[in-house]
């Protein structure tokens, strides 16, 4: 198996759509969703809570999702089931947990650090819209705080 797991991020700031998506252990899954400022702190809370082992299943799925996704864990592996209600889709992938939410927390900290160089970060704390504002930037800092061990 193929240990380099790695991470791309995406954000449109026009309309607000996130696209994260991981490859490792030969499978490339991507998350995509409408509404980042909605679907970041999701993502990041769901898999915070499985990497703690406070969940064994989450689901990610609101409006402005394109697609569900159903996150599950025993601890080691992660589990997604990606459904796509409008092809009658279902895909399944299996990686790695700790690999997983490494690749995720370097991937979204090289995303941020890429933008405060160019200056468009920080924004201003009010702009809760936007799919880098003050929640998804909380729920991201607690996400890595936890992966990184402080």
């Amino acid at each position: 198996m193929n240990t380099a797991y790695k991470c791309s991020v995406v954000i449109n700031f026009t309309n607000g759509d996130v696209r994260i998506e991981v490859l490792g252990d030969g499978q490339k899954f991507s998350f995509i969703s409408g509404l980042g400022f909605i679907a970041l702190p999701e993502l990041f809370l769901a898999l915070s809570n499985l990497y703690k082992r406070e969940a064994n299943r989450s689901k990610v799925d609101y409006y402005g999702n394109y697609d569900y996704y159903y996150f599950s864990s025993d601890g080691t592996s992660l589990q997604v089931e990606h459904i796509a209600p409008y092809t009658d889709e279902i895909f399944y992938y299996i990686f790695n947990l700790k690999q997983y939410v490494i690749a995720v927390d370097k991937g979204f900290s090289e995303y941020l650090q890429l933008h405060r160089r160019e200056g468009s970060l920080p924004l201003n704390q009010e702009d809760r819209l936007n799919p880098l504002g003050g929640n998804v930037i909380k729920y991201y800092n607690e996400f890595s705080l936890l992966i990184n061990g402080h």
